[in-house]
């Protein structure tokens, strides 16, 4: 079989996602080609704000090498893109992850001018449920894949056509190459948060998680470090005997490394995709703090954040979960002295 798949091609965890399912399916002796999905970035028009589509190229090209992506041009129509992709390859199956249309119906026209199969793979927190509500997001996709209990259930809540079309899919999401445990923990009991690139639109609780950490430290004097990556607040981190800052970008294979020394990964995040990023870290054998709400408690893990409440998002359609200082440090604490009490 010959399968096109539509994700982010540059660093991304769509991208790492999508790569994943190229990886398995390429394993099976199938053919795999990317073709690249659009990013809406704003940018100014004199007195209007417009938003505006860009097909981003990866800052290290030879990380991707090897990879068959096509070049797709924003000031040509996607779909004649799309379409022309199908044919010149003899594709028989197109999988779009995150299929994120603004009046945009490709898969309809890819689907009645070449007759392949069209499968979306959503990430709940950009589908428009109205949408999907109407009915409209079931006559675009032959399937629709969904990785967690959480989107299968939302789109088996708007009736049987979504019975029929969202299927339950899974496969081995993580780069067993990269993410790997190591041979032996010891030394001081380390967490790790990874905060996010975007820090203005993050939703990984950054601020709360170095504020929990350091009431932990303060109040239970622990022989303990933190871990964060680029993306938090400098003046909460800076000085602190405890916390390590690492300011650099990390590739993949930096990640992998951190992971490993790392016992503890610190995500209790207000809203996940899929959450790449945990089961990344149960890979290399840490142990996750997270919240205890979808899809982020579908994870093996027993040190959830309870939800002191849900808030509406100034992007994207799935309310976030909120979790108190309090909460954060408490998991610390009891993951702290679990990890202690399995090393004596």
């Amino acid at each position: 079989m010959n399968y096109l798949i539509k994700t982010y091609c540059f660093e991304s965890g769509l991208w790492y996602l999508a790569k994943s399912l190229g990886d398995k399916l390429r394993a099976e002796g199938h053919t795999v080609i990317y073709a690249p999905k659009v990013k809406y970035v704003l940018r100014d028009r004199g007195t209007a704000t417009l938003r505006v589509k860009k097909y981003f190229k990866p800052k290290n090209p030879k990380d991707f090498k090897g990879e068959k992506i096509l070049k797709f041009s924003e000031r040509k129509d996607k779909s004649e893109q799309i379409i022309r992709a199908v044919i010149n390859h003899s594709i028989d199956t197109v999988i779009s992850f995150e299929t994120f249309y603004l009046g945009d119906y490709w898969p309809a026209r890819v689907r009645s001018q070449t007759g392949v199969k069209v499968i979306d793979v959503p990430m709940p927190e950009w589908v428009n449920w109205k949408h999907v509500k109407s009915g409209a997001h079931a006559q675009l996709f032959d399937e629709i894949w969904c990785l967690t209990k959480y989107a299968k259930n939302r789109f088996d809540n708007y009736g049987y056509k979504y019975h029929e079309k969202a299927k339950s899919k899974t496969w081995d999401f993580v780069d067993s190459s990269i993410f790997y445990p190591p041979e032996k923990r010891e030394g001081p009991v380390t967490f790790y948060h990874a905060a996010s690139l975007n820090a203005e639109h993050s939703t990984k609780n950054t601020d709360k998680v170095l504020e929990a950490f350091k009431r932990f430290c303060k109040e239970e004097n622990p022989k303990a470090s933190l871990i964060v990556t680029v993306g938090a607040d400098k003046d909460m981190v800076d000085n602190h005997k405890n916390i390590e800052y690492i300011t650099d970008v990390q590739n993949r294979k930096e990640i992998g490394i951190i992971y490993r020394r790392a016992d503890v990964v610190l995500a209790p995040s207000q809203k996940e995709g899929l959450g790449l990023n945990l089961y990344e870290a149960i890979s290399c054998g840490c142990v996750v703090v997270t919240t205890k709400a979808p899809p982020m408690d579908e994870i093996h893990t027993k040190y959830l954040c309870e939800v002191s409440g849900y808030e509406s998002p100034k992007a994207g359609s799935i309310k976030l979960a909120q979790v108190k200082v309090e909460e954060i440090q408490k998991q610390i604490k009891q993951a702290y002295e679990d990890i202690i009490n399995g090393r004596r």
